[in-house]
């Protein structure tokens, strides 16, 4: 057997080192491609939890006494309704603020934010998440606040939700 020379033994290891290179990228490719798919999945449980928190308003009777009653006039509500109405409404825009950063990061297609900030804009238009919103507004963060300013004043042409939810008996005859 031929004893290998020192240039042979540098070429058989630029050889192993491409293979491993090449190796490598592949499975940087397959990290790649399987992180896009949990930021996607991300992105879809993001927009559940935004629409599981503006059902979770009217989940119960309880809870929707309290909001129908919020929504109209928060000045009205008592301490403690006011407190379970401000958990309500900040875990509404909380799950809004994780869907939008998934928007701007490319992972929510355009027409299903906007229909999130439009069902948002809803809310907040209606007078008492307003007044609620006004009081409040002050202790998010200065982007938080000028964003949803932003889109109260953007979609202050749509109906409240609060007229949404004034249903009258025998109203579609």
């Amino acid at each position: 057997m031929k004893k290998l020379t020192l240039t042979e033994y540098a070429q058989i290891a630029e050889v192993l080192a491409a293979v491993a290179v090449v190796v490598s990228l592949v499975y940087v490719a397959y990290q790649v491609r399987e992180n896009t798919s949990q930021i996607e999945a991300a992105s879809l449980e993001s927009g559940i939890d935004f629409i599981r928190s503006m059902n979770d308003l009217m989940a119960t009777e309880e809870s929707a006494a309290l909001v129908l009653k919020g929504l109209n006039d928060f000045g009205k509500l008592t301490p403690v309704e006011k407190a379970r109405f401000d958990s309500l409404i900040a875990n509404v825009t909380t799950h809004f603020t994780i869907a939008r950063d998934l928007y701007l990061d490319g992972f929510l297609a355009d027409d299903e934010y906007r229909n999130f900030e439009e069902m948002l804009a809803r809310l907040l238009l209606s007078p008492g998440a307003n007044e609620w919103h006004l009081i409040t507004k002050h202790t998010y963060p200065d982007y938080l606040e000028t964003l949803l300013d932003d889109i109260i004043e953007r979609h202050s042409e749509l109906q409240p939700l609060s007229e949404y939810y004034k249903f009258e008996r025998g109203a579609g005859k």
